[in-house]
């Protein structure tokens, strides 16, 4: 699993008073690198990170095997912090 700092920022773009989090479109892809759960080879994935939250199956760029990428941004708090920590775990489809 690993964990990388994204930035974030706080806004009231709802109009009812409650407050947003949104991702700055500049940093809404980021680029991580994990070992593929099948080969090991260390690959680069590509993360959306205006999705707190997913899980999605990606081909390993080396060895062709569908793996599950499950991906969670977290904060320490998520309404005063503008950095989020990107966590990726990779998984072979008949672990997940």
């Amino acid at each position: 699993m690993l964990g990388r700092r994204c930035g974030a920022v706080l806004c009231s773009a709802n109009g009812n008073g409650q407050d947003t989090l949104q991702v700055p479109h500049m940093n809404d892809l980021e680029t991580v690198k994990e070992h593929c759960p099948y080969c090991g080879e260390l690959i680069e994935l590509l993360i959306d990170c205006s999705e707190f939250q997913q899980t999605y199956t990606e081909d390993c760029q080396v060895c062709c095997r569908p793996m599950v990428v499950v991906v969670q941004l977290n904060s320490d708090d998520r309404f005063d912090s503008a950095d989020f920590d990107i966590y990726v775990e990779l998984r072979s489809e008949d672990e997940a």
